[in-house]
């Protein structure tokens, strides 16, 4: 009898281990390598993946299972947990299945030979420094079902050429895309409402990027360092544009900034050495610190009457820097090394009444005071059907059949409107 109560306990005991619970981990054994997997939910039946060693000191090639099984029982893998591939040199491709719906922190962080992984229509989630110094990454598509992407996601991945984003991203992590040195190709397909900040910083490969429509706002730092950017067009969607969003853009010739924009950041223009065009839209009051210094290029700038401050170091060391039109009927309040390092032999042209206010300003009165701008009021057209003329945003005639890209104020048939030449 007491033999038998010893077998019946044995027998129960072990009945009860045999069943996983949530946190156990079990391994698979695969060609080239093994898996190991967490259980997520022994309820749900979903695991996540934990870790992997390889067989024979060979490079593999990772294919992960929407399914695996633990002796009779069946599990989903819906994850690919922190650090499971991390470091490992030996990966050479990733395919992840469609069951998986995130991809955990440094997931595949400094897997330096890593050069192809598929993400499947299901992640809606990567994780913060996930796929980071993936030096060998050629190129990554971003689907549809991502709506997230964690700070430093692909930070310093040297060898990333190429990038596109297709999904609906609601929650954009700093750093994204900062040092992929080699990227010279961003295609966003889907909806962002911003970027975030320094999300493409020092990528000094990148020459043009399509910022589209559904971005709001263009944070700090966003694109710091991009040396080859030579061309950006805001949407009218944005209306701010954060702290040093394109500082030291060394390569950047013109920009022009929609209406929409009510606020553009410290530094956002500086050490753009290369601009010779912006446009300041009328939706701006305050010019803040060092937003133009070291525009080295820059031989003229429109300030519209809209704008009533500009602060520390706005213009600062625009050395090419010739002539200031300023729109404002009352002088703005000018700071005094507003235009440093610039000569006093520059050309404020101002509303012909204000000449006195300008000359007895603080700081405008360094300057040659003109008073010739008159805008457009005494133009007249007659007819609808009259020929359009074009003048630039001082206000001044240009010839319509040698137009160069920027803004414009087109007169005809006696209505004036803006217009964007590209």
């Amino acid at each position: 009898m007491k033999k038998f109560l010893l077998l019946f306990m044995a027998v129960l005991t072990l009945g009860v281990t045999a069943r996983a619970a949530d946190g156990d981990e079990f391994r698979v054994e695969y060609s080239t390598y093994v898996l190991y997997y967490r259980v997520l939910s022994e309820s749900d039946k979903t695991v996540s993946v934990s870790s992997i060693e390889r067989f024979y000191n060979k490079v593999c090639d990772v294919i992960i299972p929407s399914e695996v099984k633990r002796e009779s029982v069946t599990y989903t893998v819906t994850t690919i947990g922190n650090s499971s591939f991390s470091d490992k040199k030996y990966l050479k491709s990733v395919i992840i299945p469609e069951s998986v719906t995130s991809i955990g922190e440094e997931a595949f962080s400094k897997s330096t030979n890593l050069s192809s992984v598929s993400i499947s229509n299901s992640v809606t989630s990567i994780g913060k420094l996930a796929f980071n110094e993936c030096d060998s990454l050629k190129s990554v598509t971003i689907p549809k079902s991502v709506t997230s992407i964690g700070e430093g996601a692909f930070y310093g991945c040297k060898g990333l050429t190429s990038v596109t984003i297709d999904g609906v991203v609601t929650s954009f992590g700093k750093e994204a895309f900062r040092c992929c040195f080699d990227l010279t190709s961003v295609t966003i397909n889907g909806l962002l409402p911003s970027l975030g900040e320094n999300t493409f910083e020092s990528c000094t490969s990148l020459t043009s990027i399509n910022i589209p429509e559904s971005v709001t706002s263009i944070s700090d730092h966003v694109f710091l360092k991009c040396t080859s950017l030579t061309s950006i067009t805001i949407p009218e969607s944005v209306t701010s544009i954060g702290s040093g969003a394109f500082m030291y853009c060394k390569s950047l010739k013109s920009v022009t900034i929609p209406e929409s924009v009510t606020s553009i950041g410290w530094y956002a223009f500086c050490g753009c050495k290369s601009l010779t065009s912006v446009n300041i839209p009328e939706s701006v009051t305050i010019l803040n610190e060092c937003v133009f210094e070291e525009c080295e290029s820059l031989p003229s700038v429109t300030i519209p009457k809209s704008v009533t401050e500009v602060c520390l170091g706005a213009f600062s060391s625009c050395t090419a820097l010739k002539d200031i039109y300023c729109w404002a009927v009352t002088p703005p309040i000018c700071n005094r090394l507003a235009f440093r390092f610039v000569g006093d032999s520059i050309v404020v042209h101002v509303p012909g009444e204000s000449v006195g206010a300008y000359k007895a300003a603080p700081n405008w009165s360094r300057f040659n005071v003109v008073g010739d701008l008159s805008g457009i009021e005494g133009i007249e057209a007659d007819g609808s059907d009259a020929p359009a003329e074009y003048f630039n945003l001082n206000g001044v005639r240009v010839n319509a059949d040698n137009l160069t890209p920027g803004l414009y104020i087109k007169r005809q048939g006696g209505k004036a409107t803006k217009v964007l030449v590209k």
